[in-house]
């Protein structure tokens, strides 16, 4: 994967290399194969090089928490300052990075949000989104995921689409088949991606999608205009 799409993918940039360093030695070590390009660097060896380091992009982290990412920074900076909160990779690698245990604990900042069950990811976002305001006074720009909206819902976005790079939200996520290490997670396309071109992406996914999703296809089918 060249470096460009990465920096596009994932928010990461190597300006000093030091990430790309540790990487391609990391990579190395785990005998992970590597492109002469030094443009390029394998995907799947950075997404385990992460994921053994507990790390995840911040680009990623905001997406978990249904923001964009400046609402996670302006978040982070205030939880900062309020409780000593610090949510970075403070290996010095790059500051694009977070602790992904950090994130986890984030929401406990927020005393409306301790020893509390949440039905599901939306009802998590939309109660942190509203503690932000209560306890810090800040608005969250939230992230909807691109399927929904265009069916007239509002999920909030968990991921992102591998391939359009759009949010994609928890109901409407479709994993690909691909050869990837079974630590990692699958890849993710939505189900707008997915209407796109069915006959490609059928033989790709997993789950049986007309079948599963008959009503939301025919839903997008008849806001097919806005899907370019």
């Amino acid at each position: 994967m060249s470096l460009d799409f990465i920096r596009e993918q994932f928010g990461l940039s190597f300006p000093d290399s030091l990430l790309l360093k540790r990487l391609r030695a990391w990579a190395t070590q785990r005998q992970y194969p590597e492109s002469a390009d030094p443009n390029f660097v394998n995907r799947y060896a950075l997404e385990h090089f992460l994921q053994i380091g507990g790390l995840m992009p911040k680009k990623c982290a905001a997406l978990r928490l249904g923001m964009t990412e400046k609402s996670f920074d302006n978040l982070t900076e205030k939880v900062g300052e309020k409780n000593g909160f610090l949510l970075q990779a403070i290996s010095g690698l790059t500051e694009s990075l977070v602790f992904e245990d950090a994130l986890d604990k984030l929401s406990g900042e927020f005393p409306s949000m301790r020893n509390r069950i949440f039905a599901d990811h939306d009802d998590f976002c939309r109660r942190l989104h509203e503690a932000c305001r209560e306890h810090l006074s800040i608005e969250i720009d939230s992230v909807r995921c691109a399927t929904a909206l265009l069916i007239g819902e509002h999920d909030f976005a968990y991921f992102f689409d591998q391939v359009s790079l759009e949010p994609v939200g928890i109901r409407y996520q479709l994993w690909l088949k691909a050869s990837k290490p079974l630590m990692l997670h699958p890849d993710v396309i939505g189900l707008k991606t997915y209407f796109r071109d069915p006959s490609f992406w059928r033989p790709y996914t997993y789950s049986a999608v007309e079948d599963r999703y008959s009503a939301e296809l025919i839903r997008l089918n008849s806001a097919g205009q806005q899907i370019a």
